[in-house]
C-alpha cells in the first residue's frame, strides 16, 4: 500500500490474540506519518529490501509510539464493549481536519465488542470517510462484526507465530530455558501474548494437576468428573489455559500413536502412552473437537462450567 500510495480508507487487523495486530496497526500509523518513510527511495516491487518503515526517531514517531499524537485516535472497550458515546467522541474529532498528520489514523481494539448502535454509527463514518483518514479495526475474526462494517474494510489476516519463532523470542528476549521456551511456544497457539502469560503463570502446577485429572478420567465417576470441571471453572483467568493443555495432550495422544518421540510433553508420556492404546485415532480427534466446543462456547460468554462439564463427560467415555 505504501509502495503504491493506494491506502484504503479502513482495514481490517484479524487474527488470535497476541500476533501482533495492534502493534502493526501503530506501526502502519508511524510508517504513514514518518518524514524518512516519505521520502524513502522505493526499491523494486519483489525484492528484498522492498518494505518501507518508519525511522522509530522522528517526533512523530516518536509521539505515536507512546500515544501522545494528536491524530491517532485509539478506542476501546470500556468494561465489555464499546458504546455509541465513544463513537460519537471520534465524530466530533473527525469533524475537524489534522492537526498535523499526513493521514490521521483511529484505531479501534476490540472493534468486535462494539454494540449495535456504536457499530451503526461507525458504518456512517466508513460510508463517508473524513479526507486523509485511515480506520484501522482489529478483532479476532471478520464475522465478528456486522457484515455492513465488515464489508467496508480490506481485511488484513495475520497468521499464528511458528513454534520456532515463539521459542526464540522466550529464550533470546526474556531468558526462558531451551526446554521450557518448547513447551510454551506448543502451549502457546501461536500466540506471544500466550506465551508470555504462560511464562510468568503457574502453569507447571495446572498442568501436573490437569495432567493427573485426565490420566483418571475414562475411570472417574461422574460426580468426580463434575467436581474436576467446577475446580476448573474457579478461576476463570486460567481456564483458556487449561483448555489449551487439555488439547495439547490429545494432540500429544494423537502423534504418540506413530512418533512417541515427538510429543509436546514428553515428561507424561506414560499418562498420555495409556490414552493413545486406550482410544483409537478417530475417538481421540472427536475429543479435541469437544474441546474446541468448550472454547467457542467460553468465547461466545457461555456458561464456563456448563461448557466444561460437557467437555470433560465427552473425554471420559
Amino acid at each position: 500500500m505504501l509502495h503504491n500510495g493506494r491506502i484504503p480508507s479502513a482495514l481490517l487487523f484479524t487474527g488470535r490474540e497476541g500476533v501482533g495486530k495492534g502493534l502493526a496497526a501503530r506501526a502502519f500509523a508511524m510508517a504513514l506519518n514518518c518524514p524518512a518513510a516519505a521520502t524513502a527511495v522505493r526499491p523494486p516491487p519483489g525484492s528484498a529490501t522492498e518494505g518501507i518503515d518508519a525511522c522509530g526517531h522522528c517526533r512523530s514517531c516518536r509521539r505515536i509510539d507512546s500515544d501522545q499524537h494528536p491524530d491517532l485516535l485509539t478506542v476501546a472497550p470500556e468494561g465489555q464493549a464499546i458504546r455509541i458515546g465513544r463513537i460519537r467522541s471520534i465524530l466530533t474529532t473527525l469533524a475537524m481536519k489534522p492537526y498535523e498528520a499526513a493521514v490521521r489514523v483511529v484505531i479501534i481494539d476490540d472493534a468486535h465488542c462494539m454494540n449495535p448502535e456504536a457499530a451503526n454509527a461507525l458504518l456512517k463514518l466508513l460510508e463517508e470517510p473524513p479526507d486523509r483518514t485511515l480506520f484501522i479495526l482489529i478483532a479476532p475474526r471478520r464475522n465478528d462484526l456486522l457484515p455492513t462494517v465488515a464489508s467496508r474494510c480490506q481485511s488484513v489476516r495475520f497468521a499464528p507465530i511458528p513454534e520456532e519463532s515463539l521459542r526464540y523470542f522466550l529464550t533470546a528476549e526474556r531468558g526462558v530455558a531451551e526446554e521450557k521456551a518448547a513447551t510454551l511456544a506448543a502451549l502457546a497457539g501461536g500466540s506471544y501474548a500466550k506465551a508470555l502469560l504462560l511464562a510468568d503463570s503457574d502453569w507447571a502446577d495446572r498442568r501436573a494437576w490437569l495432567a493427573g485429572i485426565l490420566q483418571e478420567l475414562p475411570g472417574l465417576p461422574t460426580v468426580a468428573v463434575m467436581a474436576a470441571a467446577e475446580r476448573m471453572a474457579s478461576d476463570k483467568s486460567t481456564v483458556e489455559e487449561m483448555l489449551y493443555l487439555t488439547r495439547t495432550w490429545l494432540r500429544d495422544c494423537i502423534v504418540y500413536r506413530q512418533a512417541p518421540d515427538r510429543i509436546h510433553y514428553p515428561d507424561l508420556a506414560t499418562g498420555i502412552g495409556t490414552w493413545a492404546a486406550r482410544f483409537g485415532t478417530a475417538a481421540l480427534l472427536a475429543k479435541a473437537e469437544a474441546v474446541d466446543r468448550a472454547l467457542a462456547r467460553i468465547a461466545g460468554n457461555g456458561n464456563v462450567r456448563l461448557a466444561l462439564e460437557v467437555m470433560l463427560l465427552k473425554l471420559a467415555v
